[in-house]
């Protein structure tokens, strides 16, 4: 939720997060219960599922953000040699 945190600094509203990770769905359901979590690979979920659960019409999403996983980054994660 890094990403997401840093956009909704510069005005953003994250309407839905599609995650596979287990530790951070659980990480993003205790910290923003009402957010929306889709937990399956973002390739297996269709569009339509998307707009659902971010309560999205066609045409309404302004951007749709995705990184690499942060643990090989964080200092709190496995470190690259």
């Amino acid at each position: 939720m890094g990403l997401d945190l840093g956009l909704e600094m510069a005005g953003f509203r994250t309407s839905v997060v599609v995650e596979t990770n287990k530790s951070a769905v659980s990480t993003i359901k205790k910290n923003r219960p009402k957010l929306p979590v889709i937990d399956k690979p973002v390739q297996d979920v269709p569009i339509g599922k998307i707009l659902e659960k971010a309560k999205l019409s066609v045409g309404e999403a302004m951007v749709v953000s995705g990184g690499p996983c942060c643990q090989s980054f964080s200092t709190a994660g496995y470190s690259l040699p």
